[in-house]
């Protein structure tokens, strides 16, 4: 047999990256991970659409990027790479959405990331962030199921807590945990006028993806406003406004980290207004995933204004 037959199960850079941090979010559960799964072989469709048609047909070639699955090889969930192409292209965005569906129907959860997955914040990649969420959510939805969660209880990801170098110090589990502490830091140095960062999220259809900006007044007529954009995805354990959120925030984080340094990162009025002028529109037509005024009109910037820090009573020596 010719050696150049043999192909390689991961093919550039970007899938050895996915597959290595894949590897370190779920070798803690006792997973396994598979590569390039026919969607045939992985879904039952002839029982979710019958055993003709277009969907049969497509999931008969279609594959999935990384199932994985439990000690058992039942599948848990997968995972999609998606490259530039996904965005732009119709046929692909097509494709996509069909395979959403199918998946979504057969109950198997699929998350999508970008080219940014390996983007650390904090202790976490957004790949790691996500599969992590992910098992914390099943093993709540199991507790739950016992008995050892009420039935009201609603997971969110922003209930994880973990611990910080000082005895009984805990701090959020989030992306953006690092740059709310920092905001809130500068705040009290007198270097960023509030703490409050206000954000928004919204669909955008044509690129099947939610976009989000933060904003935080800089100074007067100074903002620094962080944006970011994710693959539609209905993944268990976060939604897409929370991680479009987080990482909005980071990206805040970072910039009001050079704007402390005296580096010149926050934009004037009237540029940060084209950001918010975006969340006008989508509240228009009914795509914004986050509260807005009733008129879409009324969303302004946060003013400049120096919030001051709460007084804390001084202990008696």
């Amino acid at each position: 047999m010719s050696p150049s037959a043999i192909k390689r199960l991961t093919v550039n850079r970007s899938e050895e990256l996915a597959h290595h941090l894949i590897g370190k979010a779920v070798q803690r559960n006792g997973d396994q991970i598979s590569l390039k799964s026919r969607l045939a072989d992985v879904i039952d469709v002839e029982m979710i659409t019958g055993n003709s048609g277009p969907d049969l047909t497509y999931a008969m070639k279609a594959h999935l990027d990384f199932v994985i699955a439990d000690e058992k090889s039942l599948p848990r969930f997968a995972i999609e790479i998606d490259g530039s192409s996904h965005w732009a292209n119709d046929r692909a965005r097509s494709n996509d959405e069909r395979k959403d569906r199918l998946c979504e129907q057969a109950g198997l959860p699929l998350i999508r990331v970008g080219s940014d997955f390996a983007r650390k914040e904090g202790r976490w990649t957004v790949l790691e962030y996500l599969i992590s969420n992910f098992y914390t959510w099943q093993a709540s939805e199991a507790a739950q199921e016992r008995g050892e969660l009420p039935d009201d209880f609603f997971f969110s990801p922003f209930l994880m807590l973990r611990p910080e170098i000082k005895p009984g110090e805990y701090l959020f589990d989030t992306l953006d945990a690092d740059a709310r502490t920092l905001i809130t830091r500068l705040w009290r140095a007198g270097t960023l006028p509030t703490p409050v960062v206000e954000w928004h999220s919204f669909n955008v259809p044509e690129r099947r993806s939610v976009k989000t900006y933060a904003f935080i007044p800089a100074a007067p007529d100074r903002y620094l406003v962080g944006a970011s954009e994710i693959r539609a995805s209905g993944f268990c354990g976060i939604t897409n406004s929370e991680l479009g959120e987080q990482l909005a925030i980071a990206e805040i984080g970072s910039l009001a980290t050079q704007w402390a340094n005296g580096k010149a990162v926050a934009m004037n009025t009237k540029h940060a207004s084209k950001a918010l002028d975006e969340v006008r529109q989508a509240a228009i037509e009914d795509r914004c995933l986050t509260t807005v005024p009733t008129d879409a009109h009324e969303l302004k910037l946060r003013g400049a204004q120096r919030e001051q820090p709460p007084h804390t009573p001084q202990t008696e020596r």
